[in-house]
């Protein structure tokens, strides 16, 4: 039964973050459907830990990223494979992969 309201309550989310709707219209939503306030307040701690869960595992997605951006940026200037693109690899990848990284950490931290 426990497994069968998760379930719902994923299709519910999905549809929600899909929609993009605010806690007042999913509240409104809810009410509509015949649950109870409790239930409704449950439901939406679930959505915001779901969202929170999301929003930081694309963190760490973008860290990820950003430091191998960076760390093929060193390999490229130390091994100075393009002779011609030294200072884009250096200065530009570099730059690149510390935004990256940066914007990951925001995502993280937010």
């Amino acid at each position: 039964m426990m497994s069968n309201n998760n379930s719902t309550y994923l299709d519910f989310f999905q549809q929600w973050s899909f929609q993009n709707w605010t806690e007042e219209q999913i509240t409104h939503d809810l009410l509509g459907k015949g649950f109870v306030e409790e239930k409704i307040a449950e439901i939406l701690q679930h959505y915001k830990k779901k969202k929170q869960e999301e929003r930081s595992n694309k963190g760490f997605i973008l860290i990820a990223v950003g430091a191998f951006t960076g760390f093929m940026s060193c390999l490229l200037t130390i091994l100075n494979v393009f002779p011609e693109f030294h200072d884009f690899i250096l200065v530009g990848l570099t730059t690149l992969g510390i935004c990256i990284a940066v914007y990951g950490c925001y995502h993280i931290f937010e």
